[in-house]
């Protein structure tokens, strides 16, 4: 009796001693402040850090993702949907992508015009009017596959494609005529030439990376020609300089930064300044410097300048170059990587060979780069299957998924809003991009492999 009385104590203490426990805990609830059940804001929530490729996912920042599509930052690090597409002309022209756009302007005070070239598989095109475009094509004759090289210059837009097998040619904005640029009959000091790549500064037109065809062919990689003042067409045998011809490397681009024109090589760079570009002998004060060894721009179509800074592809990550300024701080602050977070992606492109092959555009209205590139994991093969985006507003890069890109143009003059396009690399469809009218995207086929190719077979 005496346990059974002692053990009903023992219990009757431990329920009491459970109850106050609970009521101390539980009680100040029922008196708390209804202020403090009010939903608190936390967002937004920060995404500003974009892609990251290259850290677990147990370490990576709280504003960054491993993994993302569609999907754009604000300033603020909000999230933001993509806008959506629209074909800039309902009709394909052919099957074959827009490898080449370009946007040309000109002026006489009481006429403007606007033109959009395209080029197209054998065709290159030019539609005038932006209300209700359509393509009108100049030629049917050019080797498909080129990527080409626009300038406009005293109202012509002179254009030359990177296969150095077709003529550079010349399209007049007012009277509408296309022809070669060079004669088909020269005097004799005249040179007749190709190239990969044209630039134009101070009414001087300069043909980089070239061909000699006035008797034969001649190549002439490290080769820059240039012509007489306010002549594009007058170029003379004697008119070039070379740069480095014993690297073993081609010139792979130019640009005109701070008043002095660059030239680029896989591993270096160089710098052209004048007042007057002609023979020494007839008064020419031009002079050729190197800038850079060790890098250079090695994916000629990713080269790009956003006013401080080139961006380009180098060896083996994107970057930015201020040109070989000379007012900065410390030499190191040239030039900095902006592909870190995403390195390996890079990598497996290198790897894959179609590193070389991507194509960039500085995108204003926004302040983006926009980067197309072909993803060996993906499909379809053989062409640019991928976009990504670097926003300088952030320094991030967030992918865009749904757009299959070979070339792109923004439309930045006199009379147009900053518009962005884009030529298809599957066929040739031109599309507006990344407007806040289209929701949807705009493309109607469908890619499907044919798995006719065991390449590309998984599993």
């Amino acid at each position: 009796m005496v346990v059974f009385t002692k053990l009903g104590v023992v219990v009757d203490y431990f329920l009491r001693s459970l109850t106050v426990k609970i009521v101390k805990l539980f009680l100040p609830l029922l008196f708390v402040s209804p202020l403090y059940g009010v939903v608190q804001p936390i967002g937004p929530i920060d995404f500003g850090g974009g892609l990251n490729l290259q850290t677990s996912v147990t370490d990576i920042k709280d504003n960054q993702s491993p993994d993302m599509c569609n999907c754009i930052s604000n300033q603020d690090g909000s999230m933001q949907k993509i806008f959506g597409t629209e074909r800039f002309i309902e009709q394909a022209k052919s099957s074959q992508p827009i490898t080449s756009l370009y946007r040309a302007y000109a002026s006489t005070g009481s006429t403007q015009r606007q033109v959009t070239l395209a080029v197209n598989g054998s065709n290159i095109l030019i539609s005038t009017d932006k209300a209700n475009p359509f393509w009108v094509v100049l030629t049917s004759f050019i080797a498909p596959g080129q990527h080409w090289s626009f300038v406009t210059m005293r109202d012509k837009v002179i254009m030359t494609g990177d296969g150095l097998v077709n003529p550079i040619y010349s399209y007049d904005l007012f009277t509408t005529s296309f022809t070669a640029l060079f004669s088909a009959n020269p005097s004799s000091d005249t040179a007749i030439i190709r190239a990969k790549y044209l630039l134009q500064k101070s009414n001087y037109l300069m043909f980089i990376n070239c061909a000699d065809v006035t008797q034969g062919t001649t190549y002439y990689p490290s080769r820059v020609y240039f012509s007489l003042l306010n002549q594009p067409s007058s170029t003379t045998y004697n008119r070039f300089f070379d740069i480095r011809t014993n690297d073993g490397e081609d010139l792979t681009g130019g640009g005109v930064m701070k008043n002095a024109v660059n030239f680029f090589k896989p591993s270096s760079i160089h710098e052209l300044t004048f007042s007057i570009l002609d023979l020494i002998s007839r008064g020419g004060d031009q002079t050729l410097t190197q800038l850079v060894e060790g890098y250079g721009l090695l994916a000629p179509r990713t080269l790009q300048n956003i006013g401080p800074y080139y961006v380009m592809a180098s060896q083996n990550y994107m970057r930015l170059y201020d040109g070989g300024q000379y007012t900065r701080f410390a030499p190191q602050d040239e030039t900095k990587s902006i592909s870190e977070d995403i390195r390996s992606l890079f990598e497996r492109l290198i790897h894959a060979g179609t590193y070389p092959r991507m194509v960039g555009k500085y995108y204003k209205k926004r302040n983006w780069y926009v980067l197309s590139y072909e993803d060996p994991d993906k499909f379809p093969n053989g062409m640019n299957n991928s976009i990504i985006v670097y926003d300088f507003r952030n320094d991030s890069w967030y992918p865009i998924c749904g757009w299959l890109a070979d070339s792109f143009e923004t439309f930045d003059g006199q009379g147009d809003n900053g518009e962005f396009v884009y030529g298809d690399s599957t066929d040739g469809t031109v599309y507006y991009a990344d407007l806040e009218s289209a929701v949807d995207n705009a493309p109607k086929n469908i890619v499907l492999d044919t798995m006719d190719s065991s390449a590309t077979w998984r599993g």
